[in-house]
């Protein structure tokens, strides 16, 4: 069984070629193995796909489509959301609709003082797109637990295709914000910006906690001494 998502209370969708592809895009995927006889003969007809292999049932086909990398500035500004349905929720609708896809929604988070926002409680109140105009030229740079880019649009929202987690850190960049789906998106400050795993605020309280016992064990050690 493809679909997980009915264990967890949410709809298991039905086949749909297009907002497949946006998905593909949306998570810059460029290679995918197809089972399905239903999407094997859907891809058979598209030219947007290439098959590389066939290894019994499995097919190994290349999305020739997404040339956008994991680092981008979408097509409209951000909109934040503020409504009191959980995020995930949420973000899931968002997933579902085609036509939502490239209008990234931003959670848990306050609109910057600096940056104009639009705020949204539910996705049915029709949040306005506001076109981003800038043609940017970004170049990107992946290693382990580190990705680096460089940007001729400071001041823009740039989204990392990557998911979301506190212990991400950043320099270029004041803060990293959670975006639909589960990304991080930045307003670089800087054309150069570095976000790290281990250099955010759960990292760096972790790894101050052998310190931390340190003290509070010689706190105790001292507390017992002058009692006795």
């Amino acid at each position: 069984k493809s679909c997980q998502t009915d264990v967890i209370g949410l709809p298991c969708g039905e086949v749909d070629y297009d907002l497949g592809v946006e998905h593909l895009k949306l998570f810059n995927v460029k290679h995918f193995i197809a089972r399905s006889d239903k999407i094997k003969k859907i891809l058979l007809e598209r030219s947007d796909f290439k098959r590389l292999g066939i290894f019994g049932v499995y097919e190994a086909w290349e999305f020739l489509g997404n040339k956008d990398g994991y680092v981008s500035v979408p097509e409209f500004q951000p909109v934040f959301y503020t409504g009191s349905e959980e995020w995930k929720k949420v973000s899931f609708n968002w997933f579902n609709k085609k036509e939502m896809l490239d209008l990234p929604i931003v959670f848990n988070s306050q609109c910057p003082s600096d940056i104009g926002c639009q705020k949204v409680v539910d996705l049915e109140s029709g949040p306005e797109k506001a076109p981003i105009k800038n043609i940017c030229n970004i170049s990107e740079e992946l290693s382990p637990n580190k990705i680096k880019f460089k940007t001729d649009c400071v001041g823009l929202p740039h989204i990392i295709k990557v998911s979301y987690f506190p212990a991400w850190g950043v320099k270029g960049a004041d803060k990293i914000f959670l975006v639909s789906p589960s990304f991080m998106l930045v307003y670089p400050e800087k054309e150069e910006v570095e976000l790290k795993f281990g250099n955010g605020g759960i990292a760096k309280l972790l790894s101050k906690l052998p310190f931390i016992s340190l003290l509070a064990l010689l706190a105790l050690a001292f507390r017992k001494y002058k009692t006795a």
